[in-house]
């Protein structure tokens, strides 16, 4: 009986963690939710890059490796699905080489004000923001450098009431805060004519790009 009623609660527990809680992006960029391909006579450049990732609690730590790998997939399929690039591929030696970090930044404070919401079965609430920042150095084969910083941040509410939202604002937001990330750059390059606009072809056919992030 007793094993039972620990279970039981362990189960509700993780039921509770699960779904007692919601992400609220902050929208610091203006959302990017299409990119429209160039022209279909547009040059397209193969892409190499390489990706690592860091989470910034106080101190900067490189990402659990699921995590990295789980963010890097991600990158990759914006660069894909964009239509912009002939491949997409890990390593450098292309026509367009791009070297990305992305750093988490949070404030370790949250942690000890999420472990009081957990014990009191999501009655007390908590919340936590996490802050991504990453800053892209783009470097065209004919010279040309530009320089990009940005950022946007999200807050996870860890609170009962929460149930009712998770499914409408689950974990899947920071999937899109990243991408969203990825796809303001692509539209940066375009404004700055390293990348054909929409339905334009390119003035170059030949890009190096460098892109790099600070200290979610």
């Amino acid at each position: 009986m007793k094993l039972t009623r620990v279970a039981t609660s362990s189960l509700l527990v993780i039921t509770v963690s699960l779904s007692g809680c919601a992400v609220f992006r902050s929208n610091d960029l203006p959302e990017v939710e299409t990119l429209p391909g160039p022209a279909a006579s547009a040059p397209k450049p193969r892409a190499g890059y390489e990706f690592s990732s860091a989470v910034n609690m106080g101190n900067k730590n490189p990402a659990h490796e699921n995590l990295r790998a789980k963010q890097e997939i991600e990158f990759a399929e914006v660069l894909r699905e964009s239509g912009y690039f002939a491949a997409v591929e890990k390593g450098n030696g292309k026509d367009v080489n791009i070297s990305v970090e992305l750093v988490e930044k949070g404030n370790p404070a949250a942690i000890a004000a999420a472990v009081v919401t957990g014990l009191s079965l999501y009655t007390i609430p908590s919340w936590a923001t996490v802050e991504l920042e990453a800053t892209c150095r783009v470097t065209a084969a004919d010279g040309r450098t530009h320089e990009y910083k940005m950022k946007d941040s999200a807050t996870l509410v860890q609170w009962l009431p929460m149930m009712v939202v998770f499914p409408f604002k689950s974990f899947s937001e920071m999937e899109d805060l990243r991408k969203n990330l990825y796809r303001t750059l692509i539209v940066r390059m375009q404004a700055d004519g390293i990348l054909p606009k929409p339905g334009q072809a390119a003035r170059t056919s030949s890009i190096f790009i460098h892109v790099e992030a600070p200290a979610v």
